[in-house]
């Protein structure tokens, strides 16, 4: 019989094949939909094969085919400019993958320098450029983006280990992220963000006030599949018998993806994961150091790719 490893193995093994298995369909079906004229069907097809290339490794070339197909069939229903950014993300996806020179990379360019020419071909310049966007059209922008970026944290916090843990019991906290990812090294993305925090410390006698802590910070780490190692600084203040001048503070965290992962731009649609952190203030004046462990959830949500 199979001990625990074995069947672990088995069922990753069975998992990976049906993903292969779902994205050979497909795009299948995508294929089918563009020999039968029919871009519009294909796209959707498409497009749903990549959500399952989405969670494959930077470096698979399926990426890489699921956009250059994603391409093909924007620029059959007219959207030229689409169809030569999704040429783009294909090669960047092959020459992570291929050794150079290789006639499946050649290929993708040879593609993309003919569509260029067709938008070439196809420009006026006697034209007037476009007006541009609107205050409001820039606006809309900008609130997508900070909407697709932006976390929530909800949890609880206890002291450690300080006079204040025998003071006080832990409380609910609350902090609003902006993260989204800064860079890759190699195949690893990391993610930056930044963080504004608020906790209230419930006293546990009558003769103590509650303690607020507030304060903002960053954070930088490296996400390792549905794992996000994160470590950051900041700057934060504490009131209610403890008041002080702000304080630097060290933070850290290990947050597991439920839903979505966070190393991936491409995710859509509600991302929670559980979050495990500590935060440390240093010493300042006459007050000691603070130590505090998290423990909550990370809520976010990301609007669908716009292909």
């Amino acid at each position: 019989m199979l001990g625990r490893a074995g069947l672990a193995l088995v069922l990753l093994a069975t998992t990976a094949a049906g993903q292969q298995g779902l994205w050979e369909s497909l795009i299948e079906q995508g294929n089918q939909a563009l020999v039968a004229g029919e871009p519009g069907e294909a796209r959707k097809h498409y497009s749903r094969a990549w959500e399952v290339a989405a969670q494959y490794p930077v470096h698979d070339l399926r990426r890489a085919t699921t956009h250059r197909n994603l391409a093909q069939a924007r620029m059959l229903l007219g959207d030229l400019v689409a169809a030569d950014s999704l040429y783009g993300l294909a090669i960047i996806c092959a020459q992570r993958t291929l050794e150079q020179p290789h006639s499946y990379l050649a290929g993708l360019r040879r593609e993309q320098e003919d569509l260029r020419a067709a938008i070439a071909a196809s420009l006026d310049f006697h034209e007037e450029r476009p007006p541009p966007p609107t205050v409001w059209e820039a606006l809309v922008l900008r609130v997508r983006w900070i909407t697709n970026h932006t976390i929530v944290r909800p949890g609880i916090s206890r002291p450690l280990g300080d006079s204040l843990s025998v003071t006080h019991d832990g409380g609910l906290g609350m902090s609003a992220t902006l993260q989204f990812r800064l860079m890759e090294l190699g195949s690893l993305p990391i993610i930056a963000g930044l963080d504004h925090f608020e906790l209230q410390l419930p006293a546990k006698h009558a003769d103590h006030r509650p303690v607020r802590l507030r304060g903002n910070g960053v954070f930088i780490g490296p996400s390792l599949g549905r794992f996000l190692l994160t470590m950051g600084a900041g700057q934060y203040s504490l009131s209610g018998g403890l008041a002080a001048p702000s304080r630097t503070g060290l933070n850290g965290a290990l947050t597991l993806s439920i839903l979505g992962r966070p190393g991936d731009s491409s995710n859509i649609g509600i991302q929670v994961a559980l979050r495990i952190g500590g935060l440390h203030l240093l010493a300042a004046e006459s007050q000691e150091a603070l130590t505090l462990w998290q423990l909550g959830f990370s809520i976010g949500f990301r609007r669908p790719p716009p292909w």
